[in-house]
């Protein structure tokens, strides 16, 4: 009897947890997301895709917050070797592609962003890889066969237009449309948090007739966000 008690002391002894600093889930999940981001440093391909969308989930679940105030801090301080500016990229890639279209370059598809956005065009980041760009000299050619120098010559070209109703500089505008879009700007940032990635806005000169007229155009609006840039319209075409 005394050695059946015993055995079942011993038992609860090692099944009572020891007292010691508490389980904190929120700094483990983020330790395990931050060695997925780690992996990418010298690596290409899926590994930069994976890292660019870990740090959307850092981002998007504010975690990144128990280590810095801003997103480019919390970058700067956890990933020196992969830097800011990289894994931003990375993370704008890995929103708007597959995982599988990294093995064509992940610099080469966030060029492709850059084109996209630059085009008065409605074209999909899908579309990129089975279409063709007009190249800086007039000739067309398949996304997937340009160099990154090629691509980024065309959308130079795209944003330095010879005719009226591409994109203009914002100095090309009409007198008076600079500090409307300002204020559409401005409106729009009052709106969004670090977390949340902001639309981008885009100027563009419609020919009606022997009128020019500016046209808006914003990309990257996300549904969930709809509300937030609508209501900054709204005020910025309020009276002030």
């Amino acid at each position: 009897m005394a050695k059946a008690r015993a055995k079942a002391k011993a038992s609860m002894t090692k099944s009572t947890p020891t007292k010691g600093r508490r389980r904190d889930p929120e700094a483990e999940r983020l330790a395990t997301l931050e060695r997925i981001v780690e992996r990418a440093a010298g690596r290409t391909g899926a590994a930069e895709w994976d890292a660019g969308k870990t740090l959307d989930e850092i981002v998007v679940s504010n975690l990144y917050a128990r280590v810095a105030p801003t997103v480019q801090e919390y970058v700067e301080r956890r990933f020196p070797a992969l830097g800011y500016t990289t894994l931003k990229r990375y993370r704008a890639v890995a929103r708007r592609f597959p995982r599988r279209a990294a093995r064509h370059g992940m610099y080469r598809l966030w060029l492709g962003l850059q084109h996209i956005d630059a085009t008065p065009a409605d074209e999909k980041p899908a579309d990129l890889l089975r279409m063709d760009i007009e190249l800086a000299d007039g000739t067309r050619k398949a996304f997937l066969r340009c160099t990154p120098e090629e691509i980024e010559a065309a959308t130079r070209a795209l944003r330095r237009p010879d005719d009226e109703s591409a994109i203009e500089h914002v100095s090309d505008l009409p007198r008076g449309a600079t500090p409307r879009i300002e204020r559409v700007r401005s409106e729009l940032a009052k709106g969004f948090t670090a977390t949340v990635e902001r639309p981008t806005i885009h100027a563009h000169v419609v020919g009606r007739g022997k009128k020019r007229v500016v046209a808006l155009t914003l990309r990257g609006v996300m549904l969930d966000t709809l509300g937030i840039v609508g209501r900054a319209l709204v005020r910025a075409s309020s009276p002030s």
